[in-house]
């Protein structure tokens, strides 16, 4: 092949077909580089903070709540966190796969509950307490994640049930009997206090008390979600909250 004067400029030969397929593959090249370092950045920012001592050293013990006294005709049952356990339950997709449950549990959880044995509708339920850094899943990144962005556990550690109302509850409990009735309190998450009902199953047995509390919110209601990782893991904004608990007597 041979070059014409009109095709040497200043010594420069012409860019063939080749060269200008070989310069565009550098362009393009240099493009995909730069965004894969971009993309590495962002999640890198998202990333980061979750190695933070405050969200990977967590301590793994009960919280405290306030203690009731029992009046007259009532007797009380204390949560005992060993046997008892509050859990999340929510949709999350990984990288546009398909939509699976994911589980998060904790056994931070404290409370007392008075139990009116000759006037079941005059129970009364203490302030419950559920350390939120405790909680953990199947993946530890999305545990600092939660922590760190979402719930700010290290400045908001606790969720608090308070002022909560039974409603449904029979005009005699028997033992060894199960029971499903209503409930609604103050939940406060972060600085957020809003009054979901919880649907209640429980039973007593002589000094075991055994209730499963379920209720689903929306975190963007609380403002601690839906939650993103680097794009990549998502949540879906409706959480189920459960609280299962085994509560003995104290005495």
């Amino acid at each position: 092949m041979s070059v014409s004067d009109e095709d040497v400029i200043e010594g420069e030969l012409p860019k063939s077909g080749v060269f200008r397929v070989i310069s565009r593959h550098k362009m393009l090249t240099g493009i995909g580089v730069l965004s894969l370092v971009a993309i590495a950045a962002i999640g890198w920012t998202q990333v980061r903070p979750l190695f933070a001592p405050e969200y990977r050293d967590i301590a793994y013990q009960a919280p405290s709540a306030p203690k009731l006294t029992a009046a007259a005709g009532e007797k009380i049952y204390r949560i005992d966190p060993t046997q008892s356990q509050a859990r999340y339950e929510v949709e999350e997709t990984f990288a546009g796969s398909d939509p699976r449950r994911t589980t998060g549990t904790t056994h931070g959880i404290a409370g007392d509950f008075a139990l009116n044995l000759s006037n079941p509708q005059n129970s009364r339920v203490g302030r419950i307490v559920v350390d939120l850094e405790q909680l953990h899943s199947d993946d530890s990144l999305r545990d600092a994640r939660l922590r760190s962005a979402y719930l700010e556990s290290y400045s908001f550690p606790l969720a608090v049930l308070s002022d909560a109302q039974m409603t449904g509850l029979p005009p005699k409990i028997s033992e060894g009997t199960q029971y499903k009735f209503d409930m609604q309190g103050d939940l406060r998450i972060k600085k957020t206090t809003l009054r979901p009902i919880w649907a209640v199953t429980a039973k007593r047995n002589a000094d075991k008390l055994t209730a499963t509390a379920t209720t689903t919110i929306k975190m963007s209601d609380y403002k601690i979600g839906p939650i993103s990782l680097a794009g990549m893991l998502r949540t879906g904004d409706d959480v189920t909250l459960t609280l299962q608990m085994v509560a003995l007597d104290p005495t």
